[in-house]
């Protein structure tokens, strides 16, 4: 049976960037003190919040070193880094053995080339494993080597990983609620499972306080998120109530509006946390858009601040 490590929030850690288009270290810093002086103990860097498209591989490397310092400064705090998005096995080891000597408590690795058969994304993990960091797979969606279509992962992926031992956590991404609670009803006993998605998608996924999942709204004051977790155990009618004061208006007036990856960080300069700026391809919020984003957030603190009345 697996002594469960990973249980509650997980906050995300976002990359800033300064004016000409630097890693924002300062902003960076600041973010994750932030996030720890509010509770936060569990940091993920994710490769897509974490703008690694926009980034080279010295400044992954970078990134990493920084982060995982800061983190361990924090007492009793976690932290997962991952690995580049596009690049083969072997690249990825270098930066899980990077980050194993630098004390980072979890590799997360993800699989991006075209999924052809189970055999193939095990003997990526299995190779991750052997760096002797615990291993969370990050169960993104492939892309069919036959079609080339999205797919999910085949259940029977999550079964041939259990017999890798170094894979110890799973990161849920499909979004789809019987999925995303089969494996936890299924493999939960052998992988931490890492949730995403709205909190609506939360409740129905996590049941009562199991396993994890990653902030969402709570960017924006860690605090959210333990009043959620909280909730969480209790009856269905105060935590519905607070999803939809609290939650739902961020999906539902900013994310469905503008996307979640241009939202987030808009969203963190609104509550004064970092800029929004981006590296060509991605577009942050235009000047006209941006007062939308200052409204919305202004209005959940509002509506956040009236639960602790």
């Amino acid at each position: 049976m697996l002594m469960t490590v990973l249980v509650g929030p997980i906050f995300t850690i976002f990359t800033p960037f300064t004016a000409v288009g630097d890693i924002d270290i300062k902003s960076l810093q600041g973010y994750i003190q932030f996030l720890a002086e509010n509770g936060g103990r569990q940091f993920y860097m994710m490769p897509y919040n974490g703008r690694y498209s926009q980034l080279n591989d010295d400044e992954i490397f970078r990134l990493h070193e920084i982060c995982i310092r800061e983190v361990k400064n924090i007492g009793g705090a976690t932290i997962i880094v991952s690995d580049p998005i596009h690049a083969s096995t072997e690249r990825k080891r270098e930066f899980a053995q990077a980050a194993f000597a630098q004390g980072a408590d979890y590799f997360s690795s993800l699989v991006r080339e075209k999924y052809y058969c189970n055999e193939q994304i095990v003997s990526h993990y299995s190779s991750m494993a052997s760096v002797g960091i615990p291993i969370m797979a990050h169960a993104m969606p492939f892309l069919s080597g036959y079609n080339g279509r999205s797919m999910d992962w085949p259940e029977e992926l999550f079964a041939d990983l259990r017999d890798v031992e170094g894979v110890v956590a799973i990161k849920e991404d499909s979004k789809i609620a019987n999925f995303a609670r089969g494996l936890i009803e299924t493999h939960g006993d052998r992988f931490d499972v890492v949730v995403a998605g709205r909190k609506r998608f939360l409740v129905e996924v996590l049941g009562r306080q199991h396993h994890s999942y990653i902030n969402g709204v709570s960017m924006l004051d860690p605090n959210i998120a333990w009043k959620f977790w909280d909730l969480l155990a209790g009856p269905r009618d105060p935590l519905n109530d607070f999803v939809a004061s609290v939650d739902d208006p961020f999906w539902d007036t900013l994310v469905s509006r503008y996307g979640w990856h241009r939202v987030n960080k808009a969203s963190l300069e609104a509550a004064g946390l970092m800029n929004r700026r981006e590296r060509r391809p991605m577009p942050e919020l235009t000047d006209s858009e941006f007062p939308a984003v200052e409204k919305a957030v202004d209005s959940i603190r509002k509506n956040f601040a009236s639960w602790n009345l």
